[in-house]
Order: structure tokens, then sequence, then C-alpha cells
């Protein structure tokens, strides 16, 4: 029969002790595997194994007071029963840890029966077969109060059950007992967890950002004083990598935001992914502005950081982000900088990487520049050359408008640190279609002129590849292409047709000179424009024949219904002497010398 004063005392003294323990536990649970930023991980490590201990430790000092106190000892064995099982429950627990916890939590079950009884050999395997039904399931049976009630039932009636020295209705105060203390328990940690659920959801909220998922600035003002802290007192090197989106704004513009949302996260994802693959959790990625994003790494060096770096910056310009049926394809700028000895604040470090990344947008873009030296530039790089496109305008004669842009190579000279005229002009087509998207996102124009030389002119592998481009541009909407001097007069007539039939001019440049009149007759039906420069007209003819001779390249412009340009204007007189023979287009530094592309 149960003493019913007997069962409220020890019920509440069992309560007040679990109380004490599930508190104690989930404060150390907090530093093992919550934490704050200033916890070290041997910290953490030693959290995880007092979690480990403490339920043994409060065991042990139980089954003292039940060897001294042998009168309660029901009371004691159910709450060392309690204290064994339900940090099976620990959703962060690995499967070592909880397979040591269920051996502890068997053994003791085994100390406590008699197992010459066959019933009581079954109820122990009952117990057991619990225990491996919960490893998958523990996090749903600790928060769900359907799966967590019965799975408590079980455990204390198997215990209970197979007591020799407890039997019948006697049973019944301990289970109970068992239950509410349960009950307790269960509500306890289910507010705990509401609460962390609530605490890393406003943290996720004012660390991470909310689109790319990666960490916010203010965490990254943090952590980067942190680490510069840590690199000065511990003298392990310190890295930052800044990186931003080429021509995002245009993305937005030609696509909508929705679109640029879509290749925010892309990159994101993708610069995600592989830091991950290279340096596991010790990477953080950091989006500090609109399309601007932050490396740090702490205890890394440049020449560590590098390949990867490299890697990533290869993979975003080869990835074609998908937006509603369309294809995006962006390029990133770097800035990689280490800290240096003398640097006395991490601002020293963090301006150093910002002055990296503005120098690789300065060199072009789709760049990686570190401590003052552009490394790489895209594909436009030729035996490790970089180049670009400058633009000069072609202008109406009659209202001086802008009716194109004439595309001019330039190389940049590492050691003069400019852009100069290359050594040879045959880069590859890719090369070109990709320095030509770069014009169009820098400039407001929808019509191009490219130089070619004769070689590429006569390559149809290049023809298709810029009639592939000139079709799937939206940005572009019309393409010129100049040839300096003309192939064989039937492999001209066979490019021009391909040209031809994708909308694309051919213009032949330097009639006259590098283009005799001979061979631009071979193929004038096939072209759509001649250009003649005025200089070559002002060195080989004299100031009375200089006129006529722009007018008769004029006229059989006109006889055959080509367009004509007249080049290397330089000077007011010039340009009258143009409008007075009727000339329609016109080129030249009168009207703009060639300039990089503004960089926004």
């Amino acid at each position: 029969m149960i003493v019913w004063g007997l069962w409220f005392v020890h019920l509440f003294i069992s309560t007040l002790f679990v109380a004490g323990m599930v508190v104690a536990y989930n404060r150390i649970w907090q530093v093992a595997f919550r934490g704050t930023q200033t916890d070290s991980p041997r910290r953490k490590h030693i959290a995880r194994g007092l979690l480990m201990l403490l339920p043994i430790f409060l065991a042990a000092l139980l089954e003292f007071a039940a060897y001294t106190d042998p009168i309660n000892w029901a009371m004691y064995a159910n709450i060392e029963w309690f204290i064994l099982l339900y940090p099976l429950l620990d959703e962060e627990i690995n499967g070592w840890e909880y397979l040591f916890r269920a051996v502890v939590a068997g053994a003791f079950w085994l100390w406590q029966h008699d197992l010459s009884n066959p019933n009581i050999r079954s109820l122990g395997l009952a117990t057991i077969l619990v225990f491996a039904l919960v490893w998958p399931f523990r996090e749903k049976v600790h928060y769900s109060w359907w799966l967590d009630t019965p799975a408590a039932l079980f455990m204390a009636f198997f215990f209970w059950h197979a007591q020799a020295r407890v039997n019948g209705v006697l049973e019944f105060g301990p289970i109970m007992t068992f239950m509410l203390v349960n009950q307790f328990a269960f509500s306890y940690w289910t507010r705990v967890h509401r609460l962390d659920l609530h605490k890393r959801e406003l943290e996720r909220r004012a660390n991470f950002d909310a689109l790319t998922n990666a960490r916010s600035y203010s965490l990254f003002q943090r952590d980067v004083t942190a680490g510069f802290a840590k690199a000065q007192t511990t003298d392990v090197p310190l890295t930052i990598v800044m990186l931003d989106i080429d021509h995002f704004k245009e993305v937005n513009d030609q696509y909508g935001h929705l679109a640029g949302n879509k290749v925010l996260v892309g990159v994101a994802t993708l610069l995600d992914d592989i830091l991950q693959e290279a340096f596991g959790d010790a990477h953080q990625l950091y989006r500090t502005g609109g399309e601007e994003f932050n490396l740090i790494f702490v205890g890394k060096s440049v020449a560590t950081i590098m390949p990867v770096i490299k890697r990533a910056w290869r993979q975003v310009r080869d990835q074609s982000f998908n937006y509603d049926g369309r294809e995006i394809r962006v390029t990133i700028s770097v800035g990689v900088t280490a800290m240096r000895a003398d640097d006395q604040k991490v601002d020293d470090v963090y301006k150093r990487a910002d002055d990296n990344l503005y120098r690789s947008k300065r060199a072009g873009r789709d760049t990686i520049t570190v401590e003052g030296e552009t490394l790489s530039f895209c594909e436009e790089r030729l035996g490790g050359v970089s180049y670009t496109y400058f633009t000069q305008p072609v202008v109406s004669a009659s209202s001086g408008e802008i009716i194109s842009q004439e595309l001019l190579l330039r190389v940049f000279d590492q050691q003069q640190g400019r852009w100069r005229l290359p050594d040879h002009f045959d880069i590859s087509s890719s090369t070109q279609v990709n320095l030509m998207r770069r014009v169009l996102s820098q400039l407001d124009t929808d019509a191009l002129t490219i130089n070619l030389t004769a070689a590429q002119f006569a390559n149809e592998e290049v023809a298709y590849a810029l009639l592939e481009f000139a079709m799937r541009e939206p940005r572009l909407r019309q393409l010129t292409v100049d040839v300096t001097r003309l192939p064989a007069s039937e492999v001209t007539r066979n490019v021009c047709a391909i040209y031809r039939s994708g909308g694309i001019a051919v213009a032949i440049d330097d009639v006259g000179d590098a283009n005799s009149l001979s061979e631009v007759m071979a193929v004038i039906t096939e072209v759509d424009e001649l250009k003649l420069t005025f200089r070559l007209v002002m060195s080989t003819y004299s100031v009375e024949q200089q006129q006529a001779n722009v007018e008769s390249w004029r006229d059989l412009a006109n006889e055959y219904g080509k367009m004509f340009t007249l080049e290397g204007i330089e000077c007011d007189w010039q340009e009258k002497m143009a409008r007075t023979v009727g000339v329609r287009r016109l080129h030249g530094y009168l009207f703009g010398k060639p300039e990089l592309p503004e960089i926004n």
C-alpha cells in the first residue's frame, strides 16, 4: 500500500534534485554547444566532457545516499534512473557519446536487477530496444509530448516492474513520481529549446544577411577586430580578401532586381561551397555592401589562400546564373592583403585591402590584386598580359551625335602602370566578346565597331563567334567589323556572307593605303562601309589634291551604296572640309581621344 505522505515527500525531493541537475546540465550545455565568439575550443571540449560526467557523478552520489539511507532507496534509485536517461535525448551529442551514456544507463539497470529471472531479462532487452529506437529520433522525442511521455512510461515500467523489492501496487508510486518529474523536465527543456531557437533566430537575423546567408557587416566588424587582436598577440597571419561583383548595377538595370538577387545568392553560395571545401568551417564569408563581400582568414597567409581565391574567381566568371530562362554571367574584382608588423590598427589592413580592390577596378575589373600587384585579368590575359578596349566615338557630321563607339585594343604595362598599344592584336574571339560585354556594361551605347587583323577576319570561327555574340547580346543594336588588311578576295566574300547573315556590317579600313583601290574594287559589293584616314591623305597629296581624293572615295562609296567614314579628324579645318564635300561620318581626336570606359 502506498503511503501518500511519504510519496509526496519523495516527489518534492526528486523534483528539486532533478531541477538542479537540469539547470546545471543546461548551463554547461550552452557553453559546449552554443557558446560565444570568445569561448575557446578547449573550453567547449571541457564542457562537453562535463556533460558526460555530471550524470555519472550525481548517480554515484545518490548510490552513496541509498547505501547510508536504505529506507529511501527507491527514491534514490528513481532519481538515478531518470538523470541517467534524460541526457540521452540531447540532440547535439554524437553517436559515441550516446553509446557511452546508454552503456552507463544500462549498467545501472543491470546493477539494480536480478537477471536470473527470464522475465527480468526480457524487460532488460526491451530497455535496450528502446535505447536503440530513441537514437535516430531523440530530438523529436525530446520536444514532443506525445513521444516523450510514452517513452518515459516504458522506461519507468521496465525498471520498476523488474524490481524484486517492489511489486504490485507499490510499483505505481515510483512510476508516477518518475512520470511527474519527467513532465517537469520536459516542460523546462521545451521552454529552453524555444528560447534557444528564438535567440538563434534573432542572432541569425542580426549576424547573417537574409538574402545570401553570408555573415553581416556588423559581424564582420566584430570578427575582423577580434582576428586582428589575435594575430597581434599570438603572432599568426591575418589575411583579408575583399571582392566586388563587377557591373552589378547593370545586372539590376537590365534584368531587374530579382535577377540581381539571384546573382547575389548564386555568387555567395558558390564562394561558400569552394571555401568550405578548402578550409572547412575556418573560412568566414561576409556581405559587407550591396555587391561587396569580405573574407577573413586568421592563421592563414596569402600564399596559403591564393590558390583557392583564384579558383573561386575563375568559377564565378565561368558560372551562368539562370533567371527566368535567361543566363546571366558576371565577374568579380578582388583585393587581397595580409597584416604587417607595422599595422597599428585593423583599419590599416582593411584600407589596404580596399585599395587593392580599387586597383583591380582601375585595371579593368575581373581582376585579382595582391599587395598592389595585379595578378589576374580574366581570359583577357595572354602570356600574362592584360587587355582591354579603349573607346573612341564615330559621330554624325550633320548633328555631331555619336553614331557608334570604335574599340581600340590596349595592353596594361605592369612596370609603367599604364595602358599602351599592344605588340600584337591577335587575341581570341572569346576575349574579344568578353571585352565587348564589358564596354556595353560601362557605356551607354548600342553600336560598336571592332578592328580585326587579316588573320582574324579570314577565320570563320571568329566570324561565327562574333555572330553568336551579336545575335544573343540584347544591349547591342549594331556591330561593325573593321578589317585593317583584306585577305584574298574569295576568302573575303565567304566571310562577309557569314557576317551579313547575322546583320553584322563589314568595313574596309585604310582604303587607298593598306587596302588598295584594286583590292577594294574586288570585294566592294560584299562590304558595307569604306573608311579613309585623313592623315594618309595629308601625307600623300598636296593641299589642292586632298579634297579631290576624299571626294573620289566618297563618290565610290555612294556609287555602290556604301557608308563612307573619314577618320583622323584632328582640327576644325579638317572637319569643315569634310562637311564641305558631304562626308556624313567622322572619326578622330577632335571628337574624343581613345579612353578607358568610365568605371562606376
